[in-house]
């Protein structure tokens, strides 16, 4: 999503292929969250009224406001860390709680 807020669209989804190791996925998701904290602390009250517009990955042109985007940003990823959730269950394991205040309550911090 943030590749979007910068004003490019991907043309096609990622490849597991491309990250057939671990470390490979740790390194991925390290830099994308040092880009997102980067974009985040740029936010302003009049770029979050600005109106981004892409292209998804079928081809479809969209335009929404920023502030419309970083919502969904944060509502689709609880969707997904449910169905993660819901899979480990199913495959015997306990998930890691994801509750933000758990976050908190351990000690973690959001600069």
């Amino acid at each position: 999503m943030i590749i979007l807020w910068k004003a490019t669209s991907p043309t096609a989804m990622v490849e597991p292929t491309e990250f057939p190791r671990l470390d490979l996925v740790e390194a991925k998701w390290s830099k994308i969250e040092k880009e997102q904290a980067a974009f985040v602390k740029g936010v302003t009250d009049e770029s979050l009224k600005e109106v981004i517009t892409y292209v998804n990955t079928r081809g479809e042109t969209w335009r929404y406001p920023l502030t419309h985007m970083m919502q969904h940003l944060v509502n689709h990823s609880s969707y997904h860390r449910g169905q993660v959730s819901l899979m480990l269950r199913q495959l015997g394991a306990e998930p890691a709680p994801t509750d933000l205040l758990v976050f908190f309550d351990a000690g973690g911090q959001i600069d």
